[in-house]
């Protein structure tokens, strides 16, 4: 059997470094959006809310296909292509209206990129899940951490425009190096594959035993409860990364270049956490892990809101960083291992659906508070969140015996 020269977790992780660049990047952007197309906040948010909105229509419908049908490689390189697309046509509309259908289409392609992508790793990495999962985090957060940098420092020669075209390119060929590496392992041509066979006794299932299957798992307590309290945690993110670069620039009055030096400080310090809380959650417990790194997020969002002085407030961003963008392995993990054999992409569908539904509030409901009220005001919405979140994981039983 010929091992191939780049195993998947290193695509997966490429092409979800991508994926998160891009939407980080269309994050620092958003005050520029909102200027030029003179936008109030709660329409700044709608095109938040237009993701989370059209991801969540593709999402489960993506996870389903997947589980049916593998071919998780197509899925994969399709994702990034339509991402791809609908940044370019932002860098060309002239329309609010038509800028809301772009957001719409790369929506779709963020939220395919998940169902497929975890479940090649569940699979692939049988013994090994949370590291797998959580390298794959890893690769998310140092997207996120890159985006801001490269978008700010493109800023300060060019337009918004031209920085959303520059990314066009390098996303639709790793679309097309994704879809022919992965092919080859999946088909048989590497020693991941072999392993695949031998753990997994099909990778497809029929649509009878898919809606059997599926319907204990809408039915099961423990994985509803554990969606909703990823959901709030999902929440808490999505409205950091509405509102922060605002906060930055609007409230705080620093520049696009010092605003995207302050949210990779905190992408960054996630991005070294991510690989350390999936394997802690592999040996000491998913739960263990998620409670802390709630309480940790809380408090350091609490202090957001008092603390004014500069250096103080990117150490309390690392902090944040370093707890609440380390949690998303542990949850996935979590989730797939309360779910049923063969289902791993649609628990991964399953728990993106429940996140997009309600953080497609957030920005709406965020960008209220900011009109109505103020931008620090928002900050006590985002804490609800964490406590909502850290109450929810406290019902839901550990899925895995911890180890010695």
């Amino acid at each position: 059997m010929v091992k191939p020269l780049v195993p998947p977790i290193w695509w997966a992780g490429l092409g979800h470094f991508q994926v998160h660049f891009l939407y980080t990047v269309f994050f620092l952007l958003l005050p520029m959006i909102k200027a030029h197309f003179n936008l109030t906040y709660t329409q700044m948010g709608g095109l938040v809310t237009t993701v989370q909105v059209i991801g969540t229509l593709a999402n489960f419908p993506s996870g389903a296909a997947v589980d049916m049908l593998g071919k998780r490689h197509v899925f994969m390189a399709l994702a990034l292509i339509i991402v791809g697309l609908g940044y370019m046509m932002v860098a060309l509309t002239k329309s609010y209206l038509v800028l809301i259908g772009c957001m719409a289409l790369s929506g779709m392609g963020i939220y395919m990129w998940h169902p497929a992508t975890l479940s090649m790793l569940h699979r692939f990495y049988p013994d090994r899940r949370g590291w797998a999962v959580g390298w794959h985090a890893t690769s998310a957060n140092v997207g996120d951490a890159v985006g801001p940098l490269v978008a700010g420092w493109l800023l300060i020669w060019f337009s918004w425009r031209f920085v959303f075209i520059s990314t066009v390119i390098p996303t639709l060929v790793l679309g097309a190096m994704i879809f022919y590496a992965l092919a080859f392992i999946e088909n048989g041509g590497g020693a991941e594959a072999e392993n695949e066979k031998q753990t997994q006794k099909s990778d497809k299932l029929s649509l009878r035993q898919y809606l059997d299957g599926l319907l204990g798992l809408v039915r099961n307590p423990h994985i509803l409860v554990l969606t909703l309290a990823t959901a709030f945690r999902a929440m808490t993110q999505t409205a950091l990364h509405t509102f922060l670069p605002a906060m930055f620039i609007n409230l705080w009055s620093f520049s696009p270049f010092l605003a995207g030096i302050g949210l990779a400080v905190m992408k960054l310090s996630g991005t070294v956490a991510t690989p350390i809380s999936g394997r802690v959650s592999d040996r000491y417990g998913r739960k263990r892990v998620a409670r802390i790194g709630l309480l940790f997020s809380m408090i350091a969002v609490i202090l957001i809101i008092y603390v004014r002085v500069s250096i103080l407030l990117v150490f309390i961003l690392g902090v944040l960083g370093f707890f609440l963008y380390s949690l998303r392995p542990v949850f996935i993990a979590w989730a797939m291992e309360l779910a049923p054999e063969g289902f791993s992409g649609s628990i991964v569908a399953f728990t993106f659906l429940g996140q997009s539904l309600l953080s497609a509030l957030v920005p709406l409901i965020g960008g209220w508070i900011a009109d109505k009220w103020s931008l620090t005001a928002t900050l006590y919405l985002i804490v609800f969140t964490i406590i909502a979140a850290e109450l929810l994981v406290i019902t839901v039983p550990e899925s895995v015996e911890q180890k010695e």
